[in-house]
């Protein structure tokens, strides 16, 4: 299983969170809920082991390493309403 949850922010309304059934690609619009550009912490558990990219707005933004435990990535976010984010398995 896949548990993701946000420090700030939020999945954005209406908008789908995308995850393939391999778990090797994690789509989804994080909501600008501060109203200015920061730093949200995404916490993932259960991504397979494997290496990471995440993108922020078709742009990297840093990697990470899948795993069952509970681990928090840093996402940039702008002063936009929201923000496109991409976590993909390298290969």
């Amino acid at each position: 299983r896949l548990h993701m949850e946000l420090d700030h922010d939020g999945f954005a309304r209406e908008q789908p969170v995308v995850i393939s059934d391999s778990l090797d690609r994690v789509q989804f619009t994080l909501e600008n809920r501060t109203g200015g550009a920061h730093e949200t912490g995404l916490w993932l558990a259960g991504l397979p082991d494997g290496n990471y990219t995440v993108s922020v707005d078709g742009r990297p933004a840093g990697n990470l390493a899948g795993s069952p435990q509970r681990t928090k990535v840093a996402i940039p976010v702008g002063a936009g309403p929201s923000t496109q984010i991409s976590i993909t398995r390298m290969r």
